[in-house]
């Protein structure tokens, strides 16, 4: 395996992996296709489909279709030493001058290293709502706005948050629970993402100093990464044997294979066998311009809302208009039928992933409880 830190150097791998980080919308840890063609919209060099297709395959060693990290350093590491073929000049070179332009626009305009106020309202929010009865929190709660930061200092909240999606990964008599110097400040960090990164969560570009310091745009990608493993945990097979009837046995697919999907593949899965009992041609392959008109969720609210509450709901076809009444629409339905949403419209709209996933994940989940 390849010391990437060696091979490039520490400073240049640091860089490479905040670069990487920011162009991972979703945090999931890969770069797929419209994460990778919103980068060469940015940088004013728009592909075709079929150009973006084959940049991606010739950076894509395991041809999973995506770009992890091992593969955008790879690229680097290559070039570096000179290792490198005609295609894989070619697609370092596009990348290369891509990744200069958008930086370049960032730094002019004081862009560098932004982050997403509706991330910050909804992760408050979320946390506010989970963590509003233990006594540990009292101190801590209400969050509001940029209180996020200055309040996840001391390692606490992180710490509560993990356990809140993997519960009792951390023994709790461990924490220091009122740190009175940094030294235990840092002793909750380094305990909280070691935790981070045993729950399937990628600690590549965080570390204690960044958490001490509020560092915005590395704190948020840590929450979201413990967040989204919370919010899917309980869609799964094992406590949901019903998803069973998403398997596609006529394209030859097993329970094993579904079991395999992504959490974001299982939901669009999900999503998707609804709109088909929905009887509407309406499909989703992503969480951003496939949601934008807010009519996949209008149908799919329609088939997992109890009876009694659709007398409160009108029909889907009697509701659709503009974008903003749409989202409007969808996020107050979801809301009525018990599910906690903490996204706004205005994010349905503006197709912001990781609000719109928090979303499916929640209805995902109330849905399922419906049926049970």
């Amino acid at each position: 395996m390849v010391n990437y830190k060696d091979a490039l150097g520490f400073q240049k791998y640091q860089h490479l992996v905040d670069v990487f980080a920011s162009l991972d919308e979703n945090g999931n840890g890969q770069l797929d296709s419209k994460e990778v063609e919103n980068l060469f919209k940015e940088a004013g060099s728009e592909l075709s489909a079929e150009e973006l297709k084959e940049f991606i395959a010739q950076i894509d060693q395991d041809k999973n279709g995506v770009l992890d990290l091992d593969e955008f350093l790879m690229l680097y590491v290559k070039h570096k030493g000179g290792d490198m073929s005609q295609k894989d000049a070619n697609a370092f070179r596009k990348l290369s001058t891509a990744l200069e332009v958008v930086q370049t626009r960032n730094e002019a305009s004081g862009a560098v290293h932004s982050y997403s106020a509706p991330e910050v309202r909804a992760f408050s929010q979320y946390i506010n709502d989970n963590l509003k009865d233990d006594p540990l929190c009292k101190g801590y709660l209400t969050l509001q706005g940029e209180d996020l930061f200055t309040k996840v200092r001391d390692g606490v909240l992180i710490i509560k948050v993990i356990n809140l999606s993997a519960p009792d990964t951390i023994d709790e008599r461990v924490i220091n629970k009122k740190p009175r110097n940094e030294f235990q400040m840092r002793e909750n960090h380094d305990l909280a993402l070691a935790t981070a990164a045993s729950i399937g969560c990628r600690i590549v570009n965080i570390g204690a100093n960044d958490i001490l310091n509020g560092t915005p745009h590395l704190i948020l990608g840590l929450l979201w990464q413990v967040i989204r493993i919370g919010l899917v945990s309980k869609v799964n097979l094992q406590m949901h044997p019903g998803l069973a009837k998403l398997v596609n046995t006529e394209a030859g697919e097993t329970l094993k294979d579904l079991a395999a999907l992504s959490p974001e593949d299982l939901l669009i899965r999900w999503v998707n066998y609804h709109l088909k009992n929905a009887g509407v041609d309406k499909r989703i392959k992503n969480f951003s311009d496939d949601i934008r008109d807010s009519e996949a969720y209008i149908h799919l609210l329609d088939q997992i809302a109890p009876k009694d509450k659709k007398k409160e709901m009108a029909t889907p076809f009697s509701v659709m208009c503009v974008l903003l009444s749409n989202a409007k629409l969808a996020v107050n339905w979801g809301r009525k039928i018990g599910a906690k949403i903490y996204a706004l419209p205005e994010d349905v709209v503006e197709h912001k992933h990781k609000m719109v996933m928090t979303i499916f994940a929640c209805l995902m989940e109330r849905g399922l409880q419906n049926k049970s």
